[in-house]
């Protein structure tokens, strides 16, 4: 989303997802390119992936705060049954 009082700077850059929006446009016309963006889930999929990303560190931690050292959080591998 460019909102820019210079679309003709951003204009090469419109793209399906990419919209510039006019500072001059109504608040409506901003708010309707917003939720146009959103209805797509590409924000979803957006956090989903960075909090899958982060996952492995997250899992690091907390099997160093146990001190299993097993490298799962709750102490043992899966051949541990």
């Amino acid at each position: 989303m460019f909102y820019t009082g210079l679309p003709h700077l951003v204009r090469h850059l419109v793209t399906p997802l990419g919209q510039v929006v006019e500072k001059t446009a109504e608040l409506p016309r901003l708010l309707d390119s917003l939720s146009s963006i959103f209805a797509t889930r590409l924000p979803a999929v957006n956090r989903a992936l960075i909090r899958k990303q982060s996952l492995p560190q997250a899992l690091e931690a907390a099997t160093a705060s146990t001190g299993a050292g097993s490298g799962v959080p709750w102490g043992r591998t899966s051949s541990a049954r």
